[in-house]
């Protein structure tokens, strides 16, 4: 075999390596990433969206506030049901956990459309409790009690006014 075979055989090989890699890619793994970045804008909707209600206690939003997050929402749950049909061979991918389960993603995309359906404190508690528990999530449910917990602060409150130990441990 000559020295110019040799080279043609070890482009075409390499030619044929990269073809094969950006078609596994583009079919499987780029699917994947963007199911995996929908559950990362659903966890931001949940905390930036959570104040948002028709019913919510205080300062009400504006009804331009309301139909953003029910036009988000719904988008989202779109986007989510939409990575069920992107990926060849979905069910074996989420067998292996590589994806989330077809079930879980129709029953997320429920909640986020009741969520925006009904834009109330109720169906948006659920929702997002819901939510967090399906997609496991470190969902914040109580930003003080959690800002606590990560500045490891100890609140001193009326009751423990009277003891001698520092409101700062």
């Amino acid at each position: 075999m000559s020295e110019a075979m040799k080279i043609a055989l070890t482009a075409l090989a390499a030619v044929l390596v990269f073809v094969i890699g950006q078609i596994i890619v583009r079919i499987f793994i780029e699917p994947l990433q963007e199911q995996r970045g929908v559950i990362g804008r659903i966890a931001h909707a949940l905390i930036f969206y959570h104040g948002i209600s028709k019913d919510a206690p205080g300062d009400r939003p504006t009804r331009e506030q309301v139909a953003a997050a029910q036009t988000a929402l719904r988008g989202l749950a779109a986007d989510l049901r939409s990575t069920l049909t992107c990926l060849p061979w979905y069910r074996g991918f989420s067998i292996v956990r590589l994806a989330y389960s077809q079930k879980t993603v129709k029953q997320v995309a429920y909640r986020l459309m009741r969520w925006e359906l009904f834009m109330s404190e109720h169906a948006k508690n659920d929702a997002i409790t819901d939510i967090a528990k399906l997609l496991n999530l470190d969902y914040i449910k109580d930003e003080w009690i959690e800002f606590q917990a990560m500045m490891d602060l100890k609140v001193q409150t009326p009751a423990d006014e009277g003891s001698s130990e520092s409101p700062v441990s």
